[in-house]
């Protein structure tokens, strides 16, 4: 075989590699999510950041309550505590709740936020219901400790985006 039908070969074989050679450009980042879950029950949901998660919530047959309501009705969630991933309870949202009980009673919580994609995003948090709230930045609750606070607009240098479990009481 001449040199030159070897190189037709070889580049015709390229030419029909390549596509798939090449690798495929990284695909963009999903977008963050707003997510509510049930701490006793495990009912859960999330949206894209930016709608309406309290809406969608309620249109899943849940009412969240925030404290600002009375007589809501049997699939009611007291809301405990919600973590924001920006400062100033901007961003997206990560609400917890429980469908019976407060926190004068129990202390509720998660020993790790990877699970629900908040893993080192949190930096501000609001509590509900006559609880206060702590982040942790390691999961189990160790490592360095912010709160127990009734709310935080601003996590500080030390715990912005460090936050790995979050517990309510």
């Amino acid at each position: 075989m001449g040199t030159r039908r070897l190189l037709a070969i070889v580049s015709s074989l390229v030419a029909l590699a390549l596509p798939f050679a090449v690798a495929a450009p990284a695909a963009a980042d999903e977008p963050l999510q707003s997510c509510w879950v049930s701490v006793d029950t495990g009912q859960s949901l999330c949206v894209d950041a930016g709608e309406d998660l309290v809406g969608a919530v309620e249109e899943d047959g849940v009412d969240l309550d925030f404290g600002d309501t009375a007589g809501r009705g049997t699939n009611a969630e007291v809301v405990l505590s919600a973590l924001y991933d920006d400062t100033g309870y901007g961003g997206a949202t990560f609400i917890m709740s429980v469908s019976g009980g407060n926190c004068s009673t129990t202390a509720y919580g998660y020993t790790s936020l990877s699970p629900y994609g908040w893993d080192n995003r949190a930096e501000s948090f609001r509590s509900y219901n006559g609880c206060v709230t702590a982040v942790f930045s390691n999961t189990n609750y160790g490592g360095t400790q912010y709160g127990y606070y009734t709310s935080s607009s601003n996590l500080g240098t030390g715990m912005n985006n460090q936050a790995s479990s979050w517990r309510v009481q």
